[in-house]
């Protein structure tokens, strides 16, 4: 992460391109499923180059196994804590959120179904990791001289991953915010394994225990 350097004029297309791509997810379509990591990958060749996106995926420096698992709990801890202000300083009523659209389509569907739009966000959760990479990655290599760049530029990473998800939660901003602020752990993955993997393996396993229930129930 550290040797990534950002070629500033592709910059906008770059942006561009992650816009597309959330578009694209929200977008009734038959393939809908494919636009982030389309769009991700793209914005970030743009952004990095080919051999920067493959510097980024490169394998995971070991050990990794028990700091993706304390990331894990963390990201849950996070939510967790959120929640708990919220009800506690009565900012907002917590059961008029919307739930997340994938776990109330799986509670309608077939097994069969289900299983497919599984397959499919799991493709999706991957990709958002790439989009929310084409953020926090380019901030960072503007912010990392200064003593709290990567923590700064995680974080605006995680706020922009938020506001992605606006049209999925009906544009209430509370829901948006925590699932923004409780994916810091997953950035942070990125930089504690080395590689933009060791985010989406635990965004795929955070999402995976939240949707597999309502699909196999």
């Amino acid at each position: 992460m550290e040797q990534l350097s950002v070629r500033e004029k592709n910059i906008l297309p770059a942006v561009i391109l992650i816009i597309i791509g959330v578009i694209g997810a929200v977008t009734s379509s038959e393939f809908n499923w494919l636009s982030t990591v389309v769009f991700g990958s793209i914005s970030l060749i743009l952004a990095f180059g080919y051999n920067g996106l493959k510097s980024m995926l490169r394998p995971m420096t070991k050990p990794f196994v028990v700091k993706l698992l304390v990331l894990l709990l963390l990201s849950f801890c996070i939510k967790g804590m959120l929640i708990a202000m919220i009800t506690i300083f009565n900012i907002t009523d917590i059961n008029s959120f919307v739930t997340n659209p994938a776990v109330s389509e799986a509670k309608q569907s077939t097994l069969s179904n289900n299983l497919l739009d599984v397959s499919e966000t799991s493709i999706s959760i991957l990709g958002e990791e790439l989009l929310v990479a084409g953020i926090t990655l380019p901030v960072y290599c503007y912010l990392k001289k200064y003593r709290f760049g990567w923590a700064l530029s995680n974080l605006i990473g995680c706020i922009a991953f938020g506001f992605m998800h606006v049209f999925a939660y009906d544009f209430q901003i509370w829901p948006c915010l925590m699932v923004g602020l409780s994916r810091y752990p997953f950035s942070q993955a990125w930089k504690s394994t080395d590689s933009v993997r060791g985010g989406m393996y635990i965004h795929l396993i955070s999402d995976l225990i939240v949707l597999l229930p309502a699909t196999l129930i």
